[in-house]
């Protein structure tokens, strides 16, 4: 992988690492709100977030951009409940939450359908 692309990547890696210490962060090291279920909105947005950085560092002409694209959805999906069900067996404090599974394929598939009229751009060359 060339230094430009690497670079396009970064920050979509960064994101994801960010999504893995803040879902093995101890429950109650999280701060608590309770005007709204934030931790929902949270997971949204951040798998939201990290669709959109994937987005943009795929390069490739269009045909090779919707499989990424897809794949890359398919990858969040996985990955949200993956991280679930770690936290259910590599945890003391955290299980499994349909309900953050949910709100992570809501954010992501958000953010893919958002990205579905831009498509034809690449970020990458």
């Amino acid at each position: 992988m060339g230094k430009r692309r690497l670079l396009y990547a970064a920050p979509a890696a960064a994101w994801f690492l960010l999504i893995l210490i803040l879902s093995f962060l101890p429950g109650k090291s999280l701060p608590s709100f309770t005007l709204l279920n934030w931790d929902k909105l949270g997971h949204f947005l951040l798998y939201a977030i990290w669709i959109l950085l994937l987005r943009f560092s795929m390069a490739g002409g269009m045909r090779r951009l919707k499989l990424r694209m897809f794949l890359a959805l398919l990858f969040a999906l996985i990955c949200g409940t993956a991280i679930e069900f770690a936290q259910q067996a590599f945890t003391a404090d955290r299980q499994f939450d349909f309900y953050d599974v949910l709100a992570n394929a809501v954010g992501a598939l958000a953010a893919w359908l958002l990205l579905q009229p831009f498509r034809k751009e690449s970020a990458v060359a």
